[in-house]
Parts: structure tokens; C-alpha cells; sequence
């Protein structure tokens, strides 16, 4: 995957949400934390398929949409834990 690619840009630039509750920044997938909206604007930082996991089942991230881009970016997690694995 091109390091410099990064899809929450490609779907602003393309007509996506303004608003967007999922970033990705250095191979880190960053979710606006629902549960404390309106209150605060807090990200939670996630660098394992385990915390995606958690954080889905924490409702960190709500609404089947984003539910499911925070699992296919868990994925995404996945595949760059079983090349680190494989390089060992």
C-alpha cells in the first residue's frame, strides 16, 4: 500500500463528508470518540487489530457505516501485523 495514499482525503477531495470521524495518519487509525460528542473532540489513537476490535465493541465508533470502515481499516491493521511477523 502507497504510504502517501490516504482514502479519507481521496473522499473529501471526491465529495465525501467535511465532517469525517475516521483518520488514518502514519499506519494509526483514528476515531472521533462518539462517546464523549458533544462534550469534546476526542480521537482515539488505534494500532492493533485487537484495539479496533475493542474500540468497536466499546461503541468508540457508532453507526453501521463507520462501524464497518473502522473494521476494514482493522483489517488493513491485520495485513501490516502479518508482514511485520513474516520479516522476523
Amino acid at each position: 500500500m502507497n504510504q502517501k495514499t490516504n482514502p479519507i482525503e481521496t473522499l473529501r477531495r471526491e465529495g465525501g463528508s467535511a465532517i469525517a470521524p475516521i483518520r488514518w495518519k502514519a499506519w494509526t487509525l483514528e476515531l472521533l470518540d462518539q462517546r464523549r460528542i458533544p462534550w469534546e473532540e476526542s480521537w482515539v489513537p488505534l494500532r492493533s487489530t485487537q484495539e479496533v476490535k475493542d474500540a468497536i465493541q466499546q461503541m468508540v465508533v457508532r453507526g453501521a457505516p463507520a462501524i464497518g470502515i473502522a473494521a476494514a481499516f482493522g483489517m488493513v491493521l491485520s495485513a501490516c501485523e502479518y508482514s511485520k511477523r513474516q520479516e522476523t
